[in-house]
């Protein structure tokens, strides 16, 4: 693979930036929900349940903004570590934060008066608890996992620039 698609994914300062920029934008919005929870209720959210989210949004980062990608292509192992941060450590740890509720509470208002009757509505509930089955997300990360590294898709990913930032979306 040329060396630009490294660059281009995490040794450049802008995506590196761009990814830093996003996890804190969003462990920022984590963070504010739980202390105004904290404020209501001591037992609403656990200290260890914070330290776990965020140990997840920097495994992320360990995935896709740290010096770790520019060896994904070159070395088996690192690609590996980048798989099993994505696909096992930091999904796990990010969900026992229960980010749902962090985020609703973090939101402005603005954002809770907006999407509030949405998200009230029966179709969306059912949606999300349709979604949040962990066999589902399991056999979905699986079949991902496995439809990426059919060769033709995994050399296509390889090749094009576009599709190596879709397979790593």
């Amino acid at each position: 693979m040329p060396s630009t698609h490294h660059i281009a994914m995490g040794l450049s300062l802008p995506s590196g930036v761009t990814i830093l920029a996003a996890l804190a934008f969003v462990s920022f919005i984590y963070v504010r929900g739980w202390r105004q929870m904290l404020r209501v209720s001591t037992s609403a959210i656990s200290g260890s349940r914070l330290a776990s989210f965020l140990i997840g949004m920097f495994l992320v980062w360990a995935a896709l903004g740290s010096p770790l990608v520019a060896y994904d292509h070159d070395l088996l192992t690192a690609h590996m570590i980048q798989h099993l941060l994505l696909m096992t450590f930091a999904p796990a740890l990010i969900l026992l934060g229960e980010p749902l509720l962090s985020f609703w509470n973090g939101l402005p208002q603005f954002g809770q008066s907006v999407l509030g009757p949405l998200f009230r509505r029966p179709f969306v509930r059912r949606f999300g608890r349709v979604l949040s089955r962990p066999a589902l997300c399991w056999i979905v990360s699986a079949l991902t996992l496995l439809g990426w590294h059919v060769p033709a898709l995994f050399t296509l990913g390889m090749q094009s620039e576009p599709w190596h930032s879709f397979e790593q979306a």
